[in-house]
């Protein structure tokens, strides 16, 4: 028989009618009362990277908990179980429960496990191809992307911004749909941010509030710039604890079923995670109850201080090593002729910009960081810096402006073009590229030329 925690909580609750339970003291019930259950799936986490050691007692009761706190919203639409909110939550069996106040599940729609399964299959079936636009897949992210934005967790929230990516010049292994508030960052290389980050198996779908690492590999190397993360998530966790009773985890153990290195670095940059299993996908007033936990986690991380110290800085420029790129790599990556890549590596120390134009999709920017390499002669990414233009990029972005620093105030803030230079100039001898992605759609009166 199917383990249904709902019902086993409502019995639970039932039984004491009385009485209110935190999360972690139904898990212990659980625990002790469902053994059979808690031996078969103990047999199944050892075959595979589970977030908690599903070994011992404790951790047992922690994964519980969180799974009874990530079904809050089916919990609050029960005729019978109510919830007092506060901290820990407490459950209670209640028969005075407004009818005004349930939702009954019947009624439940589910657009987004809709749009999200169809995005997943289209993906799937094109990656099994090369790399290029296809009509199925666009319109499958741009519902799912549309679907997100009219949310009324995100609509309701200025300054957000929902991005989709499948890869660039190539499949990514992990998709991922990004929301972003533009006060915080516009690219999923720096800054704190929620994605949604899916599985290479597409077996999974984790809801997470994560840390770009990109920019922090660039300048520290990618084993200094994970420990920095470490620090970063661990102050931001204790900011936002709650985030625990609605189901969330606060650690980095998502396994994306990836040796890639961007999935590792998804996975090290991870601060609090809501796995989402393909097969069991939520109805759209739980994901829209997760995107409104999550969101305002993000909010708090806003006003707190994620920036790099100088001596880690120092430390994780010392420490890295970088390895050669050759036209032969640069050959072996891209599907250009020796003559044109030559071509344009000339043009390029000559004139010192290249535009690069085509249809979407193509690969310009995968391209363009190649040529880059080349034109360094290192696959070094401390020295190259990309950003994306878009309508509302600004001068402040960009180079520098004043922002809002959560104490009611306002302080300066160096945008990327000015950090970039300010590496640059740390190493006179040195080549440096910057790229900017999408440069035509740049409002050229808020960006300077």
């Amino acid at each position: 028989m199917t383990f249904d925690l709902v019902n086993e909580v409502l019995k639970f609750l039932r039984g004491r009618p009385s009485e209110t339970f935190s999360a972690n003291e139904i898990a212990e019930y659980i625990y002790q009362s469902f053994p059979e259950y808690i031996e078969e799936r103990t047999k199944k986490s050892a075959q595979r990277n589970n977030s908690r050691d599903l070994t011992t007692k404790a951790g047992w009761i922690s994964q519980l908990s969180a799974e009874i706190g990530a079904k809050n919203p089916s919990f609050r639409r029960h005729p019978q179980i109510d919830i007092i909110e506060v901290r820990p939550k407490k459950y209670f069996f209640t028969n005075k429960k407004s009818e005004n106040s349930i939702n009954q599940p019947l009624s439940a729609t589910r657009e987004f496990s809709e749009k999200l399964s169809f995005f997943l299959k289209a993906f799937g079936d094109r990656r099994e191809g090369p790399f290029s636009y296809d009509e199925l897949l666009t319109n499958a992210m741009n519902e799912l992307k549309k679907w997100l934005e009219s949310a009324q967790a995100v609509s309701s929230r200025s300054n957000l911004k929902v991005k989709i990516s499948v890869g660039a010049g190539n499949w990514t292994k992990t998709p991922w749909i990004a929301i972003m508030d533009s006060e915080v960052t516009n690219t999923t290389q720096k800054g704190i941010y929620v994605v949604f980050l899916v599985a290479e198996d597409l077996s999974t779908t984790y809801l997470t509030l994560n840390r770009g690492m990109t920019e922090l590999s660039k300048t520290l190397g990618d084993a200094s710039a994970i420990e920095e993360m470490r620090r970063i998530a661990a102050t931001v966790r204790r900011q936002i604890e709650d985030i625990s009773e609605e189901g969330f985890t606060l650690d980095e153990g998502i396994d994306l079923k990836s040796q890639t290195a961007a999935a590792r670095k998804y996975e090290a940059g991870t601060i609090a995670h809501l796995a989402l299993p393909s097969d069991d996908l939520p109805d759209d007033e739980t994901i829209e109850h997760y995107l409104d936990v999550v969101l305002r986690a993000y909010e708090k991380s806003k006003h707190i201080d994620t920036s790099v110290p100088a001596e880690a800085l120092d430390a994780g420029n010392a420490d890295q090593t970088v390895a050669e790129f050759s036209m032969e790599d640069a050959l072996d990556e891209l599907f250009l002729e020796r003559g044109d890549i030559e071509r344009y590596l000339d043009i390029w120390r000559d004139k010192k910009n290249l535009i690069l134009t085509g249809a979407p999709g193509v690969g310009k920017s995968f391209i363009a960081l190649r040529l880059a390499y080349a034109l360094i002669g290192f696959k070094d990414d401390r020295k190259v810096q990309a950003v994306q233009f878009h309508q509302s990029y600004s001068y402040e972005d960009f180079v520098q402006g004043y922002r809002p620093n959560g104490n009611q105030g306002f302080e300066r803030k160096n945008g990327a073009f000015y950090e970039f230079r300010d590496r640059a100039l740390r190493d006179l001898n040195g080549t440096y590229v910057f790229i900017i992605d999408e440069i035509n759609r740049g409002n050229l009166l808020s960006i300077p030329e």
